[in-house]
């Protein structure tokens, strides 16, 4: 049964995630993020009420702290125990079954295959109908135009044609792991509960507002990424960060935090050009329903980071928790054909990665206010509640 103390603090962040989303169909996500960054002190409200929920309530049960094993356990294996070099096995095996033979009817042209040579342009599978980032250029969140969004029909019947040899790839097993560190973001990290962990050789912790002094005060959603790969910093505030630096990012209970599919969109196309080839990114969501109840959700989550480059590594369901592991394809022509095969019909891949609570009118404002109050008995029910998932690649 949770404290009084605990259903208060679970109180100040549903709150505040309500309040969030609220504005964001008022006056759209763009201005209500600016507006609630500048609130200080409701920011600095949020921050202690969530570092006392997890070190003094969440830390205190296997259950609620499985969160943080999960990732340590999920990078030990892939990086220390030959997980990486399985992974680019499997994918090596699709590169063959899907551009070393003769393609069916229904399987893409030219042009939707995207530039393995251009990283982030992983994320367009017809041309320029998705959103990607050259490699080489900074990456802020107006280059993401929320106005512009196309839809890509992947259900039309093509020609049959041999894909030409530039689709295959040939990896080194170590390629992204040049060396034997770790680098690890932690964005949205709140009091850098990775630091014990010594799999981590180089750990850059990141908060809008920090509530220790060992994490960086950054709004990652207007963070510039830079190519000096020298340009780590270490004192607040971070405003860049470097591509292709980190071999693990993790967004442990952030995406739900943010008011507006575009800009989960946006910390997700981020985070693929912060990895090395072959890195991580880790979700961690809230999810206290059954394996199946969200599926069709996470699914559309699926589908969405395939359009960026991002093929699912790894799931578990666990009691309150959805664990996701997906891994940055060394050849992102692997996840666009992919999801060309996928039955997506017309999907706009900045619009997918949504969460239960986009479908909520909140018209019911004593309502809403009496849930608030009522639903707080655990905070991964006052969070979202995201899907879950058995998929395999």
């Amino acid at each position: 049964m949770a404290s009084q103390e605990h259903k208060d603090l679970a109180n100040t962040i549903k709150g505040t995630h309500v309040k969030l989303r609220k504005a964001a169909r008022v006056i759209g996500g763009e201005e209500a993020w600016t507006m609630h960054v500048k609130n200080r002190n409701e920011l600095k409200e949020y921050a202690t009420a969530m570092h006392k929920l997890a070190t003094e309530h969440w830390d205190k049960s296997d259950k609620n702290v499985s969160r943080i094993q999960w990732v340590v356990e999920v990078c030990r294996e892939y990086f220390k125990n030959g997980g990486h070099q399985s992974a680019i096995r499997k994918e090596e095996n699709l590169q063959r079954v899907f551009f070393n033979k003769e393609l069916e009817a229904s399987e893409v042209d030219d042009g939707d295959l995207v530039d393995s040579n251009k990283e982030l342009e992983a994320s367009k599978v017809n041309d320029s109908n998705l959103h990607g980032v050259d490699s080489n250029k900074t990456l802020e969140a107006s280059e993401v135009n929320y106005g512009d969004s196309r839809r890509v029909d992947f259900s039309r019947k093509l020609e049959a044609r041999k894909v030409n040899n530039g689709d295959l790839q040939k990896v080194d097993s170590n390629n992204g792991l040049e060396s034997d560190e770790v680098c690890l973001l932690d964005v949205g990290s709140c009091y850098n509960p990775f630091k014990n962990f010594d799999i981590f050789d180089k750990l850059t912790a990141i908060d809008l507002v920090p509530a220790t002094n060992d994490v960086l005060q950054c709004d990652f959603l207007n963070l510039e990424i830079v190519s000096d790969s020298s340009l780590v910093p270490t004192i607040s505030p971070c405003k860049t960060l470097p591509g292709g630096y980190f071999n693990v990012v993790v967004f442990s209970l952030l995406l739900e935090y943010l008011p507006c599919k575009k800009q989960r969109w946006v910390c997700c196309l981020k985070a693929y050009k912060l990895l090395k080839q072959n890195g991580l990114l880790i979700i961690i969501t809230p999810d206290s329903k059954h394996a199946s109840a969200n599926s069709k959700l996470i699914k559309s989550w699926r589908l969405a980071l395939a359009s960026i480059g991002f093929m699912l590594l790894k799931c578990e369901k666990q009691q309150h928790l959805n664990c996701l592991a997906y891994r940055k394809c060394f050849n992102p022509k692997v996840a666009a054909h992919w999801l060309s095969l996928q039955k997506s019909g017309n999907m706009v891949p900045e619009d997918m990665i949504c969460i239960p609570q986009d479908f909520n009118d909140y018209e019911d404002e004593e309502e809403d206010s009496e849930r608030v109050v009522l639903d707080r008995d655990s905070i991964v029910d006052d969070f979202s509640e995201l899907p879950s998932s058995d998929y395999e690649i």
